[in-house]
Parts: structure tokens; C-alpha cells; sequence
């Protein structure tokens, strides 16, 4: 009989695997983004962002000169002797993780009125931000070479602070022009924007110390001079002081969000907006005549015809392999596109055919929707991999999306790489309150990497092996099927990793899982599933938090549920592991680890679409089937 132990499942799953994470998270442990890249491609050098990144820079060096030169002068007249930062609450520095570096941030900062000084910690986060960018500009144009996995690594870092600083910019634009009337949800957009500001950094951080770079010595070291430890404070503290403060001197009322089941019906805008004009003719997107059969049988009629509501969506622009279309490749569709859209989708119909591509959906392609001809018809694959391709794990995505507002649906994502490739993605997403419905995902280790933001998936299935869905978004799977596939001998196959890797971060992310099927692929079901060892999910960062709520559990679920991420007792200690009313013949709680628990009805709550990522907020506008409560 099983014992109800904890599960020290070994860091190395695979022979040779390359390790996401050895350290507690307390002691900036390592994260996932560890691997390789393709020969014959080209990393890029500095991108248009990176360089205006690095010219405002010099601006914000002056600012910090300036700013020090006042601080060191209150140091020296006994001006930090105590707390100087006060308001109606007391120190308005209390709340925050790292109070010194806020004190000396808020210097000049009127702390009777929040927006001053969230303002002025923005802009110190800013400054720093950019002077951390050019700082890995330099690191990574001065490696002596120019491929490789440390390379990469300096590369995936300057895209972690290009995001940083877009985070940031979007945040300072929204606290300046902001609505008294729409307070509450603007604060949960900025704390939400604060906690993707935060996990950039720290993945920035965990890649430098899993490839070794992180105590460097020598001329390497003077080189690459990084403050990241104050990185940390900067964006832990404006997570703290947009969480116990508001704009206006009055309490915020949240609204409250219906209780009834949400079926949308407003249709899917087509047309740009008067001063944004479409480059292409306006089109109809049909739907293939046997899309009907693909819905399953248990489906409701009014899902039905929800979801047949597609059938008629006006498009802009159409893709098709046999140029039939104005354009033959995805990415040459997206990079078409109008840019920093708000009010008025792009929608980009992706006609049947298998597109071998690498597809990039960068920040400023905002308020985009893909549509297929159904999963398996429309299919975009690629097969970049950590292990051979010498790259890290964010660059091996077959579709990446950052661009925020983003859609899609009726197609397949897939990498192919297999159980040899060891990371592989083939869905990377940081866009913020993006929806996907009736795709399908489908890779091995590392398949769907749920990377930051606020994100809704529906009716999709994803296939994987070891820790195929990972990340630390804000995001809830409802009706979608994850299916667990025939891995190399001697793997353990995990459905989840959550990486969050703060607690801060921890009180606005997860992953849940709402009516879902947890089960085997049909090749691991054909090869003796029941000789394999297979769980939930293991955190791969200290503050892991996931949970399935009115699930089914197929057999080949251990007893125990849920393993670590190595043998370090601490790697559990924080975790947030639940369960509810979850059914099927691996739904027994009675062997599960003692560090996961059973939730109560009012905890399950929490984690409904309209209260965990506030849907009732953004998908009424995105013609996607979903019921807000539990």
C-alpha cells in the first residue's frame, strides 16, 4: 500500500535533464529558463524598445543623482532616524517588505496623497529599470561569444526588463489619467501589472544564477555590475503600497460580481476604428461546414450556439499556405497589423494547413484574435528545444504572446521536439487578460508556459509530460482536458508546476483548474499507464499555488497527488495545494500529502472566473463561453 508521505521526486526527472530550480525560493532559487537555441538563428541585438530604453537611461541617472545626493544629506542629519513617511494610516512604509528602500525612495514624495508617492515609487522603478537594461546590454554585447546558453541567457534577461520598463510606462500612464469612478478595477489592473513587473525580474534573476552566472568573478564581474537584490525591493514594495492604499480619500466599494452564469453574446468587433484604417479588404470568416460535429455531445444548445456565433466574425486580414490570401505565413500577418489597438480588435483568420513557424506576438500588437478552422485543421508547429537548440526556455515557444487583449481560438499549437528535447514550449503567454478557447496544446516537458498577466482558457486540450503547464500567471482552465503523454523511461510526469516565487505574487497568481478531465494521452494509455508515476502538479518555486475544483481525476493519478520539486522539506512550506469536489478514480483525498488540503466551499469561492482573475471585468467582450462561479 501507497504510504501518505511526502514525495521527494529527484530534481533530475530525466537523465541529463537540464534543472529548473535547486535552491529555496527565500534564497533566489532557479528557474525554468535554462536552455538553448537553434543553429543558424540569430539572437537579436538591441531592439528599437531596447534602445530608447537605454537613452532614457541617461535621464533617469541624472534623476538618481539628484535623488542621492538629498537622501545622503537626510542620512546625514539624522533625517532616517525614524520612519519621516507618514499619512492618516501611520508609515506609509510599514506595509512594505523592504521599508528602507522605501523610505529613501519616496524622498520629495507628498505621502498624504497615494498617487504621489505610488507615482514616485513607479519612477523610481523606471530609473532603475533602465539603468538595470543598459547594464545587461552591455553584459551581453561584451560575452565572448556569441551563441550558447550564456548568451541566451543575457538575451532572455534584456527581454525581461524591456517588459519591465512597458509594464511600468503602462502603469504611470494609468495612475496619471485614472478614473476616480473606476478606482477598484484600476487598482487590481495595476497590482496585477506589478506582480508580471516582479516575476520578469525575478526570472531574469533565477536564469543568471542556474547558468552561473550570478557571482561572477574577475573582469567579468566589473563588467556585469547588477543591483538586482534592489530590483526586488522596488518592485515588492509598489506591489505593497497599491494594495493598502487607494487614490481618493474615500473606501472603495468593490463591485460585486453576478452570481449568474455568463454566456456572451456580444459579437466580436471587425472593423477598425475611424482613425485606424485597415490595410486589407474586410472579409467574413465562415466556419468549415462539420465544425458542428465537433462539439462534444454533452454540450448545451445554448453553448451551441454561442460558440456557432463565431460563425459570422468579420476579419481583417486573412492567412493562407496557398496564397489564396494576402498573406501565406502568421507572423507576417501579425507584424502587419496595426499597432497599440485599445478599443477595436484585428482579427486574423488562419485558414486551414500546417505552418511551419516560429510566431511572435510582441507588446505593442495589442487587441489581436487568431481564428482557425477548428484544432487540427489549422496547425503551427515548431520544434526548438532547450537541449538542441542551446537556448533558454522562453525562446523555444512555437507561438509567443505578449501583445495584451489577445484571442484565440479554433486551432492547434504544437512543438514536436519530444521527451529528448527536455524544455520545449510550444505556448508562451504574458498578455494581459488574454482568452483562448478550442485550441489545442500540445507538447511533452514544459508544453504551456503560463508565464504572467491574467489569462482564460475554455475548451482546450493540452498534452504534455513533466510540468506541461508552468508559469505564474493569474489563470483559470475551464472545460479543458489535460492529457498526460508516454514520456522516456524513469520520467515522472507532473500536470502543473506553478512558479510563483514571491508572496506578493502569490496573493494575485495560481493556476486553477474548473471542470476539467485530468487523464492519460492515448500512447500512454496503450503503454501501461498504471506502471508510471504520475501527480498533480510539484511547485517549482517555494510559493506554488494550484488547484482543481470539480474535476475529473483519471486512475493513473498517485494517491498522493501532489510531489515536490526535490528533497528540500522548505520547497513546501509556503505552498498552496487544493482540492474540491473533484470526482473520478483518482479523486481519493484519503493518501493525499499532508501540505495540500481539502478547500471549503467558501475558499473554492475565491477561485471562480469573476473573483480569482475578475472576469465579469473583460470576457462580456470576448464572445467566450465561461460560467463566473464555481
Amino acid at each position: 500500500m501507497v504510504q501518505s508521505q511526502d514525495v521527494g521526486t529527484p530534481q533530475d526527472v530525466t537523465a541529463g535533464a537540464a534543472p529548473k530550480e535547486t535552491k529555496n525560493v527565500d534564497d533566489s532559487g532557479v528557474a525554468p529558463e535554462s536552455l538553448q537555441k537553434t543553429p543558424g538563428k540569430q539572437i537579436p541585438t538591441v531592439s528599437r524598445k531596447g534602445q530608447r530604453a537605454i537613452g532614457a537611461c541617461l535621464l533617469s541617472l541624472a534623476v538618481g543623482i539628484a535623488v542621492g545626493i538629498f537622501i545622503g544629506y537626510r542620512m546625514k542629519h539624522g533625517g532616517y532616524d525614524t520612519p519621516f513617511f507618514t499619512d492618516g494610516f501611520g508609515n506609509v512604509c510599514e506595509f512594505t517588505l523592504y521599508p528602507e528602500t522605501c523610505n529613501s525612495t519616496l524622498v520629495g514624495a507628498d505621502t498624504t496623497n497615494p498617487k504621489s508617492y505610488v507615482s514616485k515609487s513607479m519612477t523610481v522603478s523606471m530609473s532603475a529599470t533602465n539603468e538595470t537594461l543598459l547594464n545587461l546590454t552591455r553584459c551581453r554585447d561584451s560575452w565572448p561569444t556569441k551563441t550558447g546558453i550564456q548568451y541566451s541567457t543575457w538575451q532572455m534577461c534584456i527581454d525581461m526588463y524591456e517588459d519591465i520598463a512597458d509594464v511600468v510606462s503602462i502603469s504611470l500612464d494609468t495612475i496619471k489619467w485614472f478614473s476616480p469612478v473606476d478606482e477598484a478595477t484600476i487598482l487590481n489592473d495595476l497590482e496585477q501589472r506589478a506582480t508580471a513587473a516582479l516575476t520578469y525580474h525575478l526570472t531574469c534573476v533565477h536564469g543568471l544564477q542556474d547558468q552561473g552566472l550570478w557571482n561572477l568573478t574577475g573582469d567579468k564581474a566589473a563588467m556585469c555590475s547588477l543591483d538586482t537584490e534592489r530590483m526586488t525591493a522596488l518592485l515588492s514594495n509598489a506591489i505593497s503600497l497599491l494594495e493598502h492604499f487607494t487614490f481618493s480619500n474615500e473606501t472603495v466599494q468593490l463591485a460585486s460580481p453576478p452570481s449568474r452564469r455568463r454566456l456572451l453574446s456580444d459579437p466580436e468587433a471587425g472593423s477598425l476604428r475611424s482613425d485606424v484604417k485597415s490595410r486589407t479588404p474586410d472579409v467574413v470568416y465562415e466556419m468549415e461546414d462539420d465544425e458542428q460535429e465537433r462539439f462534444p455531445a454533452w454540450l448545451s444548445k445554448r453553448d451551441r450556439r454561442l460558440l456557432q456565433s463565431s460563425n459570422n466574425i468579420k476579419v481583417n486580414t486573412v492567412v493562407a499556405l496557398d496564397g489564396s490570401a494576402y498573406h501565406t505565413s502568421i507572423q507576417a500577418a501579425v507584424d502587419y497589423a496595426p499597432s497599440n489597438l485599445t478599443t477595436v480588435r484585428y482579427v486574423i483568420h488562419i485558414k486551414k494547413g500546417i505552418y511551419y513557424e516560429q510566431v511572435r506576438v510582441p507588446g505593442n500588437k495589442t487587441m489581436l484574435t487568431f481564428i482557425g478552422d477548428g484544432p487540427g485543421q489549422t496547425i503551427i508547429t515548431g520544434n526548438m528545444s532547450s537541449r538542441m537548440d542551446n537556448v533558454t526556455t522562453k525562446f523555444t515557444a512555437t507561438v509567443a504572446v505578449s501583445g495584451d487583449y489577445f484571442i484565440a481560438k479554433n486551432l492547434t499549437i504544437r512543438n514536436t521536439a519530444g521527451p529528448d528535447g527536455h524544455q520545449a514550449v510550444a505556448l508562451r503567454v504574458t498578455s494581459f487578460q488574454s482568452a483562448f478557447t478550442w485550441l489545442s496544446i500540445e507538447g511533452y516537458q514544459d508544453a504551456h508556459y503560463v508565464h504572467t498577466s491574467q489569462q482564460f482558457y475554455s475548451y482546450c486540450t493540452i498534452y504534455g509530460t513533466i510540468d506541461f503547464i508552468f508559469g505564474s500567471a493569474a489563470v483559470v482552465f475551464q472545460n479543458c482536458s489535460l492529457l498526460a503523454r508516454l514520456p522516456n523511461p524513469g520520467q515522472v510526469i507532473t500536470y502543473t508546476a506553478s512558479g510563483i516565487a514571491s508572496p506578493l505574487v502569490q496573493k494575485y497568481a495560481g493556476q486553477v483548474f474548473h471542470s476539467c478531465t485530468v487523464d492519460a494521452a492515448p500512447d500512454l494509455m496503450q503503454n501501461g499507464s498504471v506502471f508510471q508515476l504520475v501527480f498533480l502538479g510539484r511547485p517549482w518555486h517555494q510559493y506554488a499555488r494550484t488547484i482543481f475544483i470539480k474535476s475529473k481525476l483519471g486512475a493513473l493519478i498517485d494517491p498522493r497527488g501532489w510531489t515536490l520539486w526535490n528533497k528540500n522539506v522548505t520547497s513546501k512550506s509556503h505552498v498552496i495545494y487544493g482540492e474540491y469536489k473533484n470526482f473520478g478514480p483518482g479523486s481519493d483525498f484519503s493518501l493525499r500529502v499532508p501540505w495540500s488540503k481539502q478547500l471549503t466551499p467558501q475558499e473554492a469561492q475565491n477561485y471562480s472566473v469573476d473573483k480569482f482573475i475578475r472576469g465579469y471585468q473583460w470576457l462580456p467582450s470576448y464572445n467566450i463561453s465561461y460560467s463566473g462561479t464555481i
